[in-house]
């Protein structure tokens, strides 16, 4: 025996504002079972990390201490990285947001990629001020990109 809509019958809401209410809390509700691939503290993290690289590579004198302090940096990157990747396939999950590649995000890697190596080239004719201004823009992109993740993600 069917109950006809607008009757007492609880799965049938009484109106379309009930429905819409129901629609929006099941959204609300799948909406939480997704996270993202990485924690907030991780964009941040990888821009300090490369404006203090960067920094190094612009004030280095030869001796071995700054050397020492450069590899420490990187190893200490490579571990926080491989932590993270670590820790995000331990976690159980119900639902991983898909990770979409537009143009818009394909030019902003490249941006960075050549402002980032940029220095390489330009330190023998303008000097190695070049490594820090590369690191302040570098690690601003970074923080900004990441920002813009974390706001509007990129989920399926």
């Amino acid at each position: 025996m069917e109950t006809a809509p607008g009757s007492s019958d609880p799965d049938h809401p009484q109106d379309a504002d009930a429905a819409r209410s129901a629609i929006e809390s099941a959204r609300a509700e799948e909406a939480a079972t997704v996270r993202r691939l990485t924690p907030a503290w991780f964009g941040p993290a990888v821009a300090a990390l490369l404006l203090v690289a960067f920094t190094l590579q612009a004030f280095r004198p030869d001796e071995g201490g700054w050397r020492v302090a450069s590899a420490v940096l990187i190893l200490v990157a490579c571990l926080a990285v491989a932590a993270l990747v670590g820790a995000h396939y331990r976690e159980s999950i119900y639902r991983q947001p898909k990770t979409t590649w537009n143009t818009g995000a394909i030019l902003s890697v490249l941006v960075v990629a050549v402002i980032a190596a940029a220095p390489i080239f330009l330190e023998p004719a303008w000097g190695s001020w070049v490594w820090l201004c590369s690191g302040i823009l570098v690690a601003g992109l970074v923080i900004t990109f990441w920002g813009h993740y974390r706001r509007h993600g990129s989920h399926g």
